[in-house]
């Protein structure tokens, strides 16, 4: 079976693709081939887009039956300029890609945001970012019902782990410890649902069984998610780092407001992804990630 995956050059979409044991059977689809690592260029095959609509007609001809959906631009907070940008990437693209291979496809696995419930509802974007994410998730309920694909919505909310590059909360802690100088932080209430990416990657890897078992045309649409057994406000979050730093952070609390539509209350009346459990708790975690 021939497996699209989109995302490829991102943090959860390198890590998953390094674990996936079949990779000759992987069809990496990427704007950028030049931020493939040799060893994603030995083993995967390569459709890199451009802008005319051969690589359409590309992944069409390569008779793929599953789709792994990671790419997604994320934006916390957008201008007016970045409005099309987001449109582009987390609606029109995808659906370009499902209107292509929808006929040849067994299943789709789109991965969502906790950020699509915000304050815990069944429904309310946190930003623009959370309402593109459901508008594709939307989109794909008429490829289910009208054509018989089968889709999984795989939701998460912050990551963390090895290798990250991106500027997230871990990372500017790590870099405090290092420069010493005082970081200006919110009140520090907000929940925070954190997860390695390692258990993220067993997730999507445990999602693919479960579409890989439903039967071809049942236009199944589902969502589920992965969340950590350890949800902590920002500010134990803070003290779980120092108790594995071992030295303390130099934070002033309070220090700047809370965000527009900040996340005090996260995601919890979603329904568990079945036969996944996180093994990889905070006290584990954290060390890997100091001492990388």
């Amino acid at each position: 079976m021939k497996i699209l995956v989109t995302g490829a050059t991102g943090f959860i979409g390198q890590k998953w693709v390094q674990s996936f044991p079949d990779k000759e059977n992987l069809v990496l689809l990427v704007r950028d081939a030049q931020k493939l690592n040799l060893d994603f260029i030995k083993t995967c095959q390569i459709v890199e887009m451009d802008s005319s609509d051969q690589w359409l007609a590309e992944i069409f001809s390569l008779e793929i039956k599953g789709c792994v959906h990671l790419a997604s631009l994320f934006l916390s907070s957008h201008n007016r300029n970045q409005a099309n940008e987001l449109v582009s990437s987390n609606i029109q693209f995808p659906t370009q890609v499902m209107e292509t291979l929808h006929s040849q496809l067994d299943w789709w696995l789109n991965m969502g945001t906790f950020w699509q419930h915000y304050q815990n509802q069944n429904y309310s974007p946190v930003n623009l970012y959370a309402a593109t994410k459901q508008s594709f998730q939307d989109i794909t309920q008429f490829y289910s019902e009208a054509k018989g694909l089968n889709v999984m919505h795989l939701k998460i909310s912050d990551t963390y782990g090895s290798g990250d590059t991106r500027k997230k909360i871990f990372a500017l802690w790590k870099d405090q410890l290092t420069s010493n100088e005082p970081l200006a932080m919110s009140a520090g209430e907000q929940e925070i649902n954190i997860l390695h990416v390692d258990d993220v990657v067993n997730g999507i890897h445990r999602s693919i069984d479960w579409l890989s078992q439903l039967q071809r045309g049942q236009g199944i649409n589902k969502s589920f998610a992965l969340s950590s057994n350890e949800v902590l406000s920002l500010k134990d979050l803070a003290r779980a780092f120092e108790s594995a730093a071992g030295q303390p952070l130099n934070i002033e609390w309070g220090g700047r407001p809370y965000r527009d539509r900040e996340v005090m209350q996260t995601w919890r009346n979603f329904e568990p992804l079945p036969g996944w459990s996180p093994t990889i708790p905070l006290e584990k975690g954290i060390p890997q990630f100091l001492n990388e």
